[in-house]
């Protein structure tokens, strides 16, 4: 509790945070007051990842970014960013803890009536795609033909235009400004 209220979801984020970091680099860390949740909640709150990413970014901050200055929400917000992208996303399994979250957060969404009926995933692993089914011999067959045809027409189109430019057709309206008749012969 801050003072005589309950703590918001991000407050109480903000608290684990701070908490964590104060343990593992105390003097980088400021005391988890009422006003320094509230501010690092406003801040931290705003990453939509699961509580598990912070312990990891604050850990990658103490070792790859902490200076003689305290800690600061947004170099918090850059170290998860970091165990997301390059730690979270390429680990299958937490991978999965990712996709789940991102699901359950759509579906919360959903519930809200902030998104359409049916953006969210039905179930934590669905997440949209289908699998594609191997070439048949039938479409390799349809391929085949299409190539062919689009040959065809290519050929179909250098005789035509080497007909006309045998006859002069190709070249005969030219020099005639667009819209004029071409002149007769022999004028």
């Amino acid at each position: 509790m801050a003072g005589d209220r309950a703590l918001t979801d991000r407050e109480a984020l903000a608290a684990e945070v701070l908490a964590f970091g104060k343990s593992l680099v105390p003097d980088r860390f400021p005391r988890p007051t009422p006003e320094a949740l509230i501010a690092w909640g406003m801040v931290l709150g705003e990453m939509r990842v699961p509580a598990e990413v912070w312990p990891e970014a604050i850990a990658w901050w103490s070792m790859n970014s902490a200076t003689d200055r305290m800690a600061t929400p947004r170099e918090l917000k850059d170290a998860a960013q970091h165990i997301v992208r390059d730690v979270w996303e390429t680990n299958p399994e937490k991978r999965r803890i990712l996709d789940a979250h991102r699901a359950a957060r759509l579906r919360a969404r959903e519930a809200r009536g902030e998104l359409p009926p049916g953006t969210a995933p039905e179930t934590a692993g669905d997440t949209g795609m289908v699998a594609i089914e191997p070439r048949s011999e039938d479409t390799a067959v349809r391929w085949r033909e299409v190539r062919a045809g689009i040959a065809q027409r290519a050929r179909d189109r250098r005789i035509a235009e080497r007909e006309a430019a045998g006859r002069g057709e190709l070249f005969e309206d030219m020099n005639n400004q667009p819209g004029e008749e071409p002149p007769e012969n022999g004028a």
